[in-house]
């Protein structure tokens, strides 16, 4: 028996077969948020972000570390807007506030391998 080469690539997912996109926009742009601030390690979004996302945030995060901090408040998901532009990918603008000041967070994420995968990630400050 001869495979085809696709059978072994990452293989597009129907929106219906993923996760329900707007609960897990908010919590994707949350923990991408914690991640960047220092408070949870990089490798917790490895399987879940396209690895230029990764590098992104991880080069992003070492700046974060240089620099002096406040203490951190905790941080809410404020608002989510989600679109379907085709099957299988969904942009997301995700609002947070952590009492103080807000911060936007503009996703692209795409159906892969029966999961979502931020392929694209924008932070706001």
């Amino acid at each position: 028996m001869v495979s085809r080469r696709d059978d072994f690539g990452p293989r597009p997912t129907s929106t219906v077969d993923l996760p329900e996109p707007h609960g897990w926009a908010g919590q994707m742009a949350l923990t991408t948020h914690q991640v960047v601030s220092g408070l949870r390690p990089p490798s917790q979004l490895a399987r879940f972000v396209a690895p230029p996302v990764y590098e992104s945030m991880v080069r992003r995060r070492a700046t974060t570390d240089r620099r002096h901090l406040a203490p951190v408040r905790p941080t809410r998901v404020r608002a989510v807007v989600t679109s379907e532009p085709r099957d299988g990918v969904v942009d997301a603008s995700v609002v947070l506030f952590d009492g103080h000041r807000a911060q936007a967070v503009a996703m692209r994420m795409t159906g892969v391998d029966g999961r979502w995968l931020v392929t694209e990630l924008q932070i706001v400050e």
